[in-house]
Parts: structure tokens; sequence; C-alpha cells
């Protein structure tokens, strides 16, 4: 049986993280509190090596220890497609995905550009972090790129194009290829996953071709027209949400609450609510990106089961999700298989 396929499209950046005691106010200037950290990062790359790690066991733990080679234990594979620049960033990102097993073969160099960098301040006490884009390689990828069924499967190929599985799309690259990502899909009848992230507005017949959205709370509020501040009544607030969502055709919403859990909503089911479980949070930068990889990991899981349970995945993806929080860090922070059904067992 051939592998099914996730292929992840969006951006890949280094991240610049630091630690603080507490934000600063304007004007004034705090010292970090921890050695600065710089690392892969950006939330396609990050969203793929989720998706990789998390459909497959650590291969330095004891339950990969008799197996030759981990990267072929799996049902899933990953492609990741994006552009980096012709610099120093671009080679340490595309190094990372090397060390992890996960192909490059469809990340393209841009000559002449900067690999896209985000600025991050993650608060030591509760883990919040904050994050300043500069999108640059990223915002090459155009429309035109992707009017194919072969160009979502990254033009890697040869022979007659077998089509995604799935795919897992953001908003960190132009909104207009994200448009045009999704028109082509959903003339291919390729069942997707858009993480609204950075929350914007797309244009109505763009949401026809979004299977599964997934949101956290400030991105769900904004694409209900309102503050965060003015979002009091869970239930309410997101079923109202959801029917704005089932209008433009999609058929599943999660929206993250961080530490609180999830809310979840699929058309057939019906809407409800996932607990998280109650860690020490160290740095939250990763928590979106892993829930988002894990999700996708079970859409597929279900696939080969035959039956979608939404509260399922929701779930497994919330202990993926409150797995990555307990390590400092982006992608390395990002939990196995296996290390999610081990702490899974803990509780």
């Amino acid at each position: 049986m051939s592998p099914q396929l996730i292929t992840v499209i969006g951006s890949l950046n280094m991240d610049i993280i630091t630690i603080v005691d507490r934000m600063p106010d304007g004007g004034e200037s705090l010292t970090a509190a921890e050695p600065l950290i710089t690392c892969p990062g950006g939330k396609g790359a990050n969203q793929a090596m989720a998706a990789f790690r998390l459909s497959r066991d650590n291969p330095n733990g004891h339950v990969m220890a008799r197996y030759k080679d981990s990267r072929t234990y799996s049902r899933i594979e990953v492609r990741m497609i994006g552009r980096v620049g012709d610099d120093d960033y671009g080679t340490q990102i595309l190094n990372a995905f090397h060390v992890a097993g996960l192909s490059t073969v469809c990340v393209q160099r841009a000559p002449g550009l900067r690999t896209g960098v985000a600025v991050i301040l993650v608060e030591s006490g509760t883990g919040e972090s904050r994050v300043l884009l500069h999108p640059e390689a990223n915002h090459s990828l155009r429309p035109s790129e992707f009017m194919t069924l072969q160009s979502l499967l990254g033009n890697a190929s040869p022979g007659p194009p077998k089509k995604p599985d799935l795919l897992v799309l953001q908003l960190e690259i132009p909104r207009d290829t994200v448009e045009q990502i999704l028109e082509t899909a959903k003339r291919e009848d390729i069942e997707v996953v858009l993480n609204a992230a950075p929350a914007i507005s797309l244009m109505p017949k763009a949401w026809k071709g979004v299977t599964h959205l997934i949101v956290n709370e400030t991105e769900g509020a904004i694409l209900l027209g309102r503050d965060i501040e003015s979002i009091d009544n869970l239930t309410k607030d997101w079923a109202e949400l959801t029917e704005l969502c089932l209008n433009r055709g999609v058929k599943n919403v999660v929206v993250t609450l961080g530490a609180k859990g999830a809310y979840y909503w699929n058309q057939e089911s019906g809407g409800d609510f996932c607990q998280a479980d109650r860690v020490e949070v160290v740095d939250t930068t990763t928590a979106g990106d892993t829930f988002v990889g894990a999700y996708a990991v079970e859409v597929l899981n279900a696939k080969e089961e035959g039956h979608w349970d939404i509260g399922k995945a929701v779930r497994r993806a919330c202990k993926a999700a409150t797995r990555t929080v307990m390590k400092k860090g982006t992608q390395n922070s990002i939990p196995w298989r296996d290390e999610v059904l081990i702490e899974a067992a803990r509780y």
C-alpha cells in the first residue's frame, strides 16, 4: 500500500527568540532573561515538521531501536512546498529538515532574496509569545505557480500526478496565492486544512475550498469582526463563528483556546469542547502549529479507518500541543508520536 500524502504549502522562517521576565512598555528597554535562541520556524515549516514527527516514533527512542531506518516506518508522507532565501538562514532551515529526515525537494531557494524571519518575545512567567514577522522570500510565492494539480505536489513527481490526500495551508504567504491554491484544490477535490493565521479576509469563493478551519481565539474574533475582549460566552460566540463558516462552505471548525483547550464543530455531529491537560507552560510559540500538524495526521488516520471523529482528532491534537509548551524553542519542541502516547498515559 502506497503511503498517504500530506502536502504543506506555506512559510519557512528563521525564528529569533528573546525570553523576557515581562513584556516591555512603550519606550522601555529590558534586558533579556535568558540567552538568545535562533532556530528554524515558520508556520508552514513547523506544521510540516509536526505532521512528520507525529506520524512517526522518535528514531532515537527505545520503540524505534529495532528499526534500521525509522524514516520509512510510517504510512504518511509529508511534503513541504515553500521558499527560502539564498542566505545562511535558508541553509540552516534546509539542514534542519535533512537532520529530521523531512524531504526538502520541494523547497526552493530564491536567488537575491532573504529568508523570512520571525522576531519572537516570550514572557518567562507565562510562556506567552508575541511575534513580528518579516515574510521576505515567503512572499515570492505567486498565484500563477499553483494553477495545476502537479503544482500542489511541488512539481517533484515524475509521471501522472498523484493527488495529495490532504493539503495544509496557513496565511503567512500572500493572500492571493492562498486563494489560488484553494481554488485549485477545490477543482481537484482535495481536502484542505486551513490554519487562518494570521487572520485576514479571503474572497468568499475561496472559503468553499476549505474542509477544516483552525484558528485561535484571537483569529476567531477577527473573523467575527469582534474584539477578543467582547467574547465571554464560549458556546454562544464560537457557535456564531461556526454558523458563519457553515454559510461559507466550511465543514469542520476548531478554535484553539490555549490552556483552556479547544472548541470544535462538525457539520454532522455538531459542536463540543475539549479540556486541555494542566502542565507547566515554558513556551507557547509552536503549540498552535503542533496542533495543526497533529490534527492533519488524524484526518489521514480517519481516512484509513473509514470514520471521521473530529472530537478524537482534537483531543489528540491537544495532547500534542500540551507536550510542546513544556519545552523552549520551535521545531525542536515538537514531540514525536510515541512521546505523545507516553505523555497521554500519565494523565
